[in-house]
């Protein structure tokens, strides 16, 4: 297959268009985005080519195995039952191999031109340069931030523009933060919390999205004051800690949905919405349309 031209920086080799169930794109401040849901297909090859500093994050709809190399790497097999984050260098090419197939799978491409990092007066070179490629990297912020933008292409675009463009330069400045040249030895997490804290914290709310987890429950997590938690927690995020449960909740709610066969009202209660209104009234908002009519559209 002819290699194909989008706008965005990360092209797949060898990716029928038959297997491509939606695909979506959009750009804020020099960071690309592509989303791909792929329909269930048997064993397969596809090459990725990174033509700029590219996060790449992976979930099949049901665990399945893979294997990864990169150029000029040993392959690597992975039992995948959840999201990874790959990170690829310019120039990388990353190989994913299905020896049984799978059921389907979902991948979210975020490429960091170097006009983003121009943006934040930065030179290029203090980040394309110093970036080396690595697989199954543990970073929850830049998934959840991932996430985020990936709604954000479903969004209605007089509220969407603005918010992605926030979310495009927390992502470049976190990548700056975690492989950056400054950075490079540095142990220390988002702003205000450690590594370890701040993955404590978010994966106590992503084990405990069907209960309400006010905030004192959250602080004791870590030891805090409510206030110096929710202080911490911002500094570190940059949304409160209810919005970050929400995207959380959200982002499970769009896992179930494309199951398929889950009923609105299991779904609300699962990922805790004390109502499938509430749940309704949520989603639409975030997303733009309601959960039944975004499950559709992914269906056909």
């Amino acid at each position: 297959m002819a290699e194909e031209k989008r706008p965005l920086q990360i092209v797949a080799l060898g990716e029928s268009t038959s297997v491509v169930q939606h695909r979506a794109t959009a750009t804020w401040d020099g960071v690309a985005a592509e989303y791909v849901l792929r329909r269930p297909s048997d064993a397969y090859a596809l090459k990725l080519q990174a033509n700029e500093i590219t996060l790449l994050m992976t979930r099949s709809i049901e665990p399945s195995s893979f294997i990864k190399q990169l150029a000029g790497g040993q392959p690597i097999a992975i039992e995948q039952d959840g999201w990874t984050l790959d990170v690829l260098a310019a120039g990388e090419s990353l190989t994913i191999q299905s020896p049984s197939g799978d059921q389907g799978t979902e991948r979210i491409a975020l490429t960091i031109t170097p006009q983003a990092v121009s943006r934040l007066a930065m030179t290029e070179d203090s980040l394309t340069s110093r970036v080396a490629s690595r697989l199954n990297v543990d970073a929850p912020l830049l998934r959840e931030i991932g996430f985020a933008l990936r709604r954000e292409m479903s969004a209605p675009k007089s509220f969407s523009q603005r918010f992605g463009e926030s979310l495009a330069a927390g992502l470049t400045i976190e990548v700056i933060r975690q492989f950056g040249p400054e950075n490079e030895t540095s142990r220390t997490g988002p702003a205000g919390l450690s590594r370890g804290q701040f993955r404590r914290i978010s994966s106590y709310i992503n084990e405990n999205l069907a209960s309400a987890m006010p905030l004192r429950e959250l602080a004791a997590v870590l030891g805090m004051s409510v206030s110096r938690f929710g202080r911490t927690f911002k500094a570190a995020t940059g949304i409160t800690p209810h919005q970050w449960i929400l995207n959380a909740r959200l982002r499970r709610a769009e896992e179930m949905l494309l199951q398929g066969d889950l009923a609105l009202s299991e779904i609300a209660i699962s990922t805790g919405f004390s109502e499938q209104s509430n749940f309704n009234r949520a989603f639409r908002r975030a997303v733009g349309i309601s959960p039944g009519v975004w499950r559709r559209q992914f269906q056909r």
